[in-house]
């Protein structure tokens, strides 16, 4: 039963199948390109280390898989951060080079909560304080029902795609998916953190200006 999300309705056996082949493939492509910061976190909610935020390289990449991570008011794994005090900004980023949400360490594009099916596939993620089981902290992404993950990145509007947020103390994050059933989910979503550039006013526009720095830097 899924904790938050509407049930959708599956297609035949030899679809799934196809999904399961092209999942073993992304699966194959992230676990070989995983981030050494990003790692699953621990199954139950506490205790759960989490991995200090080092942001000398100008970012962190999760790679969140929604086979791995899910609804921490569930019990399910997360994956934590630790974060200092500051202002950050959340992106999604993807492996399609096509794209402006282009980053060569993304690895996903969205996810699906059932089996890769036609009007399940999504880029809407959350994330918990770890003192705080219920409240979701933070989220980004949308909630598309989209029939693919192309196709869900492509409906998620502008706003969706990047996060900016303060922490007045330093906090650990959970972040993860809506969603309390992982065996049948597809996909996932990769994330950048950075911390923003100082002076530049607004948060959002921080974001936005994160955006086009990212952009930069990939097509260079």
């Amino acid at each position: 039963m899924k904790a938050e999300y509407p049930v959708q309705a599956t297609r035949s056996a030899a679809t799934r199948e196809h999904t399961d082949e092209r999942q073993i493939e992304i699966d194959r492509h992230r676990d070989s390109h995983r981030d050494p910061l990003s790692r699953p976190g621990d199954r139950a909610p506490r205790p759960g280390r989490a991995e200090p935020l080092d942001l000398l390289e100008g970012e962190h990449i999760p790679n969140l898989s929604a086979r791995e991570f899910g609804s921490f008011p569930a019990g399910l794994a997360t994956h934590p951060v630790e974060f200092p005090a500051g202002d950050y900004v959340v992106s999604i980023i993807t492996p399609v080079v096509t794209s402006d949400t282009h980053h060569d360490d993304a690895v996903f594009i969205a996810w699906s909560h059932a089996f890769g099916n036609a009007g399940t596939w999504h880029t809407a993620w959350r994330a918990w304080r770890d003192d705080e089981d219920e409240e979701i902290f933070i989220s980004g992404g949308q909630w598309t029902q989209a029939d693919s993950d192309a196709d869900a990145l492509a409906a998620t509007i502008p706003e969706r795609l990047v996060t900016p947020f303060t922490l007045d103390e330093p906090a650990t994050l959970r972040f993860g998916f809506g969603d309390n059933t992982l065996h049948d989910n597809r996909g996932g979503v990769s994330l950048e953190i950075v911390i923003p550039e100082p002076a530049s006013g607004v948060l959002a526009l921080l974001g936005m200006g994160a955006v086009m720095m990212r952009r930069r830097r990939a097509g260079g």
